[in-house]
């Protein structure tokens, strides 16, 4: 019978310690990733919202920059789609 945990008690404490270190080294990681995420956050946030501020300029440029529309003569229908 073969078993994965030894028999021998410093053997598993030594095992247990490792994978202790395993996890906390994961978690100190992903730790790192999140602030690092929440930090250039703020960044993003305004780059999308002068992004908008652009695209509502030039949509505001285009319409008045465009002919305006020509009326219907009288009695002419207008074309239906």
């Amino acid at each position: 019978m073969q078993r994965s945990v030894s028999d021998d008690p410093a053997e598993n404490s030594k095992q247990a310690l490792k994978a202790l270190k395993c996890v906390a080294f994961s978690s100190k990681q992903m730790g790192t990733m999140l602030d690092r995420r929440r930090e250039r956050l703020p960044c993003r946030l305004k780059a999308v919202v002068t992004e908008m501020e652009l695209l509502r300029a030039h949509i505001g440029e285009n319409v008045l920059s465009r002919p305006p529309a020509l009326a219907p003569a009288a009695g002419a229908s207008a074309p239906s789609s």
